[in-house]
């Protein structure tokens, strides 16, 4: 059986925590940050879990899950003109524990481009709701969304079932619902639309552009 990852030590990890990282900075941060709950870290590492909440906007209020305190890390260390793409749960995107992490990216206006998943899974044999996350250290005007149709399809060529732009303003520290921001823009495109959106508040409309909260 595979221990947690707060069960693991990592002594490198241990060593380089050490040091100041005031002055180091990446031009490039891209990764696959690990998953693990806060239920889980109590119980293997709960000194992690007080310095993690002391430290990080992203885990200074209730439950929370460790990559999201990467994602804050990444952001802190990336370049002026830098580049951060991190494959992470899109549940921060809705979840309570997701809010200061929210905060944080909407108050810079860092969110770059989102990339979903949906529904399709991307790691066999795990059931994670997953999307790209790309971010900017300057502040953006907007945010691009897309939608990936079909995984094998995707690695191939990239190619995208749906994309569009939202205003960097649009998002905030509330929950991100990317379908309920599309039709905000969408003006009297389709006003039935709009108003199925706003009756569910997007989150119940089958379509695609929902997100697994």
């Amino acid at each position: 059986m595979t221990p947690p990852l707060s069960a693991i030590r990592f002594p490198l990890a241990e060593r380089v925590s050490r040091r100041s990282w005031s002055a180091v900075v990446s031009t490039g941060v891209v990764g696959n940050p690990p998953y693990e709950r806060i239920q889980t870290m109590d119980g293997n590492a709960p000194k992690l879990v007080e310095f993690l909440k002391a430290n990080y906007q992203s885990a200074a209020a209730g439950n929370f899950d460790i990559y999201v305190c990467f994602i804050e890390r990444g952001l802190h260390l990336l370049s002026p003109n830098g580049t951060f793409g991190y494959i992470c749960p899109n549940k921060f995107f809705q979840t309570e524990y997701g809010r200061g992490l929210r905060k944080l990216l909407s108050d810079g206006k860092h969110v770059r481009k989102v990339v979903s998943f949906g529904d399709l899974q991307v790691f066999p044999q795990v059931s994670t709701y997953t999307c790209l996350l790309f971010l900017s250290k300057e502040g953006l005007g907007s945010t691009d969304y897309s939608l990936v149709g079909n995984i094998d399809t995707f690695a191939a060529t990239e190619a995208l079932a749906q994309g569009f732009a939202v205003k960097a303003e649009s998002l905030s520290e509330s929950p991100w619902n990317f379908y309920w921001r599309r039709c905000t823009v969408m003006d009297e495109e389709d006003p039935e639309r709009q108003q199925a959106a706003r009756r569910s508040g997007g989150r119940n409309i089958r379509g695609p552009f929902n997100e697994r909260g």
